[in-house]
């Protein structure tokens, strides 16, 4: 596949570049765990009724309590476009179960382009639960609010179903809110495929809809 113009691979490179550069670190006085690279592919989808691929690419080096990291989300759909959102942020986790994450997104959609702050707050809570808030902050000074809720319940050694909500507010009256159920294989650490479904619902004043449509994909470590 694909992915769009030399502008938008030259961006992906550079994070890339940037956090493979950053590997070479070494730990600092407030973290005295090892430094570790990561590389993973965390979604390669496919969505049926709606003909568009997803691919989520996560790369991070630190220790077990810092650390920097590059997040880059390609959407592609029928008619060859591919949308991107590429973050560069560093991330800080308290007590292993709250995260931060702060940093630099960019995003290139069809309609223009534009470069925001982000904040990103995970928190892992009993009953395998994880809440995400994010608050992103754009130049015109409007904020993006998305709320995640995501549960992994283990059917058996090898499989797990996992469900997932999301509610997205881009302004006062634009909404989108997201369920997703899959079903994963986890044969391996590294390999994970997995089968659902997702249903989408957009209220605004103008418009109301909303769509269904299976998925099948699979996450990655690379390593």
């Amino acid at each position: 596949m694909a992915f769009g113009s030399w502008t938008r691979t030259n961006e992906f490179s550079t994070l890339t570049i940037i956090s493979m550069m950053l590997s070479s670190a070494e730990p600092t006085a407030a973290d005295d765990s090892d430094v570790a690279y990561n590389l993973s592919i965390d979604k390669l989808e496919q969505q049926f009724d709606q003909d568009q691929t997803l691919v989520e690419i996560v790369t991070r080096v630190g220790g077990e309590r810092h650390g920097l990291g590059t997040k880059s989300e390609f959407s592609s759909i029928s008619d060859g476009h591919v949308d991107s959102r590429n973050l560069l942020f560093y991330t800080f986790t308290f007590d292993s179960w709250l995260e931060t994450r702060v940093g630099i997104e960019h995003l290139d959609w069809h309609d223009g382009a534009e470069t925001s702050g982000l904040f990103h707050l995970l928190a892992s809570v009993p009953l395998d639960v994880s809440i995400g808030l994010s608050l992103r902050v754009a130049r015109g000074g409007s904020i993006e609010t998305k709320l995640e809720l995501e549960k992994v319940t283990a059917l058996s050694s090898r499989f797990t179903l996992e469900p997932r909500m999301e509610w997205q507010r881009f302004s006062d009256e634009d909404d989108v809110v997201t369920a997703e159920l899959r079903l994963r294989y986890g044969g391996t650490n590294k390999f994970r495929p997995y089968i659902g479904v997702a249903w989408t619902r957009q209220l605004n004043s103008d418009l109301d809809w909303s769509d269904t449509t299976a998925l099948v994909g699979l996450s990655y470590l690379v390593n």
